[in-house]
């Protein structure tokens, strides 16, 4: 049995990313889940925090039947006076009849080069699963069908790695590959065979921050990620941000699939050690491609507490 077409729906997940990792319009805040080397980020101040709990849903082309969407929660901690830390990541992802759940550990090590340069090394495992049902799957090919009453569902392994340098409280850059393993996922019964790929792709990311008071509690930050599957284009997103007195924050961008975003969010109850943030990204496709499907959009919340 061919699985070209099953192949296709479950890519067209993240058509703009060119790979199976969903395209986070607030990627700077799902760090770990990109690079298991990201450290939680208050911009920057990580001092003042150890522990966080984010968590975030994504829709994709609004108003489109089956269209994916994408919810991830992620808790780390960090030992007090400690250079390494640890994460927990849960994924869950769904395309009409395909859906892909995972849950995964991070350990994260801080290596300190001098007093301003540090550089972190993370790695993760985990277990990815995906789901079909086969009767919400209409293939090109009538004979091409799965005979069976029940769901289908398969495990593999998933492992990454990643690097992020850091220079003082102005400047990181990262490369990290999350799902490193090329795993291939397999449904079978007595009829027929129907198999998903698992491609290994890379990621790079890098920003600046420019302070625009003595506290550094206002800044602009310049950032880009760029994602790389080999034999696909490659796929780099832009964004501006900018943050003003740890009360909320507005910013925009592009990336080179000719998807243009914009974001923002607010920082409620600045209680010493506890910080709650809420923030929201609005996708506008401008390539013709894509346009038809529809824009997409982003919500996500962060509690940071904890102080070293």
């Amino acid at each position: 049995m061919k699985s070209l077409l099953v192949v296709f729906l479950f890519l067209l997940t993240c058509p703009l990313f060119a790979q199976q990792q969903t395209p986070f319009t607030l990627y700077r805040d799902a760090g770990g889940i990109l690079n298991p080397a990201s450290e939680f980020q208050n911009y920057f101040r990580d001092e003042f925090f150890n522990l966080r709990l984010h968590l975030a849903h994504r829709q994709q082309w609004l108003g489109t039947e089956d269209a994916p969407q994408t919810q991830i929660g992620n808790f780390d901690y960090y030992p007090e006076y400690k250079n390494y830390g640890f994460g927990v990541h849960v994924f869950n992802q769904k395309t009409g009849a395909i859906a892909r759940s995972e849950v995964r550990g991070t350990f994260r090590y801080r290596l300190k080069i001098d007093r301003s340069q540090s550089l972190n090394a993370g790695i993760s495992a985990g277990i990815n699963q995906y789901r079909i049902k086969p009767a919400g799957i209409r293939f090109a090919e009538p004979g091409d069908l799965i005979r069976s009453g029940e769901n289908l569902t398969d495990m593999s392994p998933t492992v990454g790695f990643g690097l992020q340098y850091k220079f003082k409280n102005r400047f990181y850059a990262g490369l990290s590959a999350p799902y490193l393993l090329g795993t291939r996922s397999t449904f079978q019964n007595a009829d027929n065979a129907l198999t998903i790929n698992n491609v290994s792709h890379f990621i790079t990311d890098a920003g600046v921050i420019f302070y625009t008071n003595k506290y550094e509690s206002s800044f602009l930050q310049i950032s880009n990620q760029t994602g790389y599957t080999p034999g696909l284009p490659l796929l780099s997103v832009f964004n501006f941000r900018y943050q003003y007195d740890d009360l909320f924050w507005v910013g925009a961008g592009m990336n080179t699939a000719l998807t243009a975003h914009l974001e923002a969010g607010i920082i409620v109850g600045r209680y010493g050690d506890r910080r709650l943030q809420i923030g929201a990204g609005y996708d506008y496709p401008f390539q013709p491609d894509v346009v038809f499907l529809g824009n997409s959009a982003e919500v996500n919340l962060t509690w940071i507490w904890g102080a070293n």
